[in-house]
């Protein structure tokens, strides 16, 4: 065989398979690659009502008196000093605590 029909025999054979392995329609295309995770949509809608807490109920405590009670302050004691009474506060509010003798 000459080498120009061999030639022409080679160009035909080559043009014949890929003719045959061409697709007859185009189909979808596929990827192959790692899946691809798409974020659901982000959906913006009003806010929540607020929360409103009332507050604690208030507590009314009476101020102690400005004037403190009448104290008779007793004889002095040897060895003693007086500790005039006052004003002392308590869960339950104000009380006068009495005067008393307290050693030195």
């Amino acid at each position: 065989m000459t080498d120009s029909v061999r030639w022409k025999l080679l160009t035909a054979a080559f043009a014949a398979t890929m003719l045959s392995a061409a697709p007859a329609k185009a189909g979808p295309w596929i990827y192959a690659g790692p899946p691809v995770v798409v974020p659901p949509p982000v959906v913006v809608g009003p806010p929540p009502p607020p929360v409103v807490i009332a507050p604690p109920p208030v507590r009314i405590i009476r101020p102690p008196s400005p004037v403190p009670p009448y104290e008779i302050v007793p004889l002095p004691r040897r060895g003693y000093v007086w500790e005039p009474g006052h004003w002392f506060w308590t869960p339950r509010g104000y009380i006068w605590r009495r005067g008393r003798w307290k050693r030195r």
